[in-house]
């Protein structure tokens, strides 16, 4: 029974390799080698099977973007960049060639190309790193001082890690300065808990808020909490200096 299995998958195979030119079985193969070849980190070896192949097959977006990668492994950015580029043109879901586009983009600060990619990343349903893509999208936003927009991309990541602390610092730091008290407070609450609570700076932001919004005994209470946990931070200088001015309104009031 085994025999008669094996015959048949060996019949069906042969169909599907008879379908196909003998330049469209001889590039798979070229293909497949340099996939091996780069499980072997053998990169040049690798890049000459894919070039073969995609002289065979030149409209394939994937041959195009595994030849791109081999440049990018050899540290040839410029070369990567136009076959990574070709390959998207061949193919506008090519997410693993948009993504590398993206990285390379941000990391040379050419932060308008990168967001296109990004943006067009973020809505192709085969993409999978959509944290990594979402964080970026909000440093450039914030970089370009648009504040919604970096909070935009921000809720969704703070939706899907609800326990990243650093996520809703950000958030409120955006919040308050849309002098939006109420919001920016909720999340640098939520910044507080672990690992956060060691760090000082949401604990200022959280009796900054309270400050604006005027709840003035809340803010002193959590500023003195600030200067007995981080005494020697320069955040506690600022919460003394923010309890003197709750002080001197206080004192305003009474006059």
């Amino acid at each position: 029974m085994k025999l008669v299995l094996i015959s048949l998958v060996f019949l069906f195979s042969c169909s599907l390799l008879s379908n196909k030119s003998p330049e469209e079985v001889k590039a798979e193969q070229f293909y497949n080698l340099g996939m091996d070849k780069i499980l072997e980190k053998d990169f040049e070896t690798a890049r000459d099977l894919f070039s073969k192949a995609a002289k065979l097959r030149p409209n394939d977006a994937r041959i195009i973007q595994n030849l791109g990668m081999t440049y990018i492994f050899k540290k040839d950015i410029k070369t990567a960049l136009k076959y990574l580029n070709q390959a998207v043109t061949l193919d506008e879901n090519n997410s693993e060639a948009r993504g590398n586009l993206a990285s390379i983009y941000f990391g040379r600060e050419d932060y308008a190309k990168a967001k296109i990619h990004y943006l067009k990343l973020i809505e192709n349903p085969r993409y999978k790193k959509h944290f990594q893509a979402n964080t970026n999208l909000a440093y450039i936003y914030s970089r370009e001082d648009k504040g919604l927009e970096a909070r935009k991309y921000l809720t969704v990541l703070a939706n899907n890690n609800k326990d990243n602390c650093i996520i809703h610092t950000k958030i409120g730091k955006i919040d308050l300065e849309l002098k939006n008290y109420k919001r920016a407070l909720t999340h640098f609450t939520k910044s507080l808990d672990h690992p956060c609570y060691l760090n000082p700076e949401p604990l200022y932001l959280k009796g900054l808020s309270l400050d604006f919004l005027g709840r003035y005994s809340e803010a002193r209470k959590i500023y003195t909490e600030l200067t007995t946990k981080f005494p020697t931070t320069f955040f506690s200088a600022f919460a003394y200096d923010r309890m003197a001015q709750i002080m001197n309104k206080t004192d305003k009031k009474k006059l």
